[in-house]
């Protein structure tokens, strides 16, 4: 919410979309839910001022996985001729651009492990991921659910899928202790493997939760937002500029620090 307050700020329109968290769905219910609302956007936002042919699709962390899956998910649907009856068909032409931040595209048996170690239990991610309480079914369940996989699977190569994705801009804090920073740089370079549009950039000193918590609370000038400000309203301008606004803030620097210092993420 305080990030898209901060895009609202510059003029930027602002759909935020939500889905069912487990033990409520799972992946599958959860990119539903995406696709859904993506739908949703490109048949309605022109009421609320958007451009229904300009839309950025940004995602964070779990979003960035979710996002980035439901889109190589609808480029191999249409890649293969394929329409989906539920939700309502969407085509990608009107997805100008997908933004990631700090996501995680491929899932393997170490990045759960890593997980587990800060807390997502192994049992919470096998039942999210549909591999079952235990992981019996996980070997089969990983790579369905992980874009990186999709994008670089055969049947995704030989119908050239990746031509029809937007331009996919990944970007990643070099501090992120939740998401290792080499997940960005690994699907970047399956997505250009693929044939893709991508670009990757990485922020020194940035954690996991920078971008959407203690950078819109502590204000001041931030390169990471002129760069999305930038790709969300200047076209395929590709990073924004050396001017950096200042952003309004919201609570005191040593308080934000402060509290940064006991994050875990």
């Amino acid at each position: 919410a305080l990030l898209g307050k901060r895009l609202m700020e510059r003029g930027v329109v602002v759909a935020c979309l939500d889905y069912r968290n487990f033990p409520q769905g799972t992946v599958s219910d959860m990119v539903l839910d995406v696709s859904t609302g993506v739908s949703w956007v490109l048949n309605n936002i022109q009421h609320y001022g958007g451009d229904p042919a300009r839309v950025t699709l940004l995602g964070q962390s779990a979003g960035a996985h979710l996002a980035s899956l439901a889109l190589v998910r609808q480029a191999a649907s249409q890649a293969a001729n394929q329409v989906e009856g539920y939700p309502p068909p969407w085509r990608l032409d009107g997805i100008h651009c997908f933004i990631g931040l700090s996501g995680g595209y491929e899932f393997t048996p170490d990045l759960l492990d890593h997980f587990h170690k800060k807390g997502l239990y192994r049992a919470v991610m096998y039942g999210i991921m549909e591999a079952g309480i235990t992981g019996k079914r996980l070997e089969d369940a990983l790579p369905r659910q992980s874009p990186e996989r999709v994008v670089r699977s055969a049947a995704f190569l030989k119908t050239q899928a990746a031509s029809l994705l937007p331009r996919m801009v990944l970007l990643h804090g070099t501090e992120d202790a939740s998401m290792p920073v080499g997940c960005a740089q690994t699907f970047h370079q399956a997505l250009l493997l693929a044939g893709a549009r991508s670009e990757v950039k990485y922020y020194e000193g940035k954690t996991h939760t920078d971008p959407f918590l203690e950078d819109p609370i502590k204000g001041g000038r931030d390169q990471l937002m002129e760069d999305v400000v930038a790709i969300c309203l200047k076209g395929e301008t590709s990073f924004g500029g050396k001017t950096l606004i200042e952003q309004p803030r919201l609570l005191p620097h040593f308080l934000v620090n402060l509290a940064r210092n006991f994050m875990p993420f």
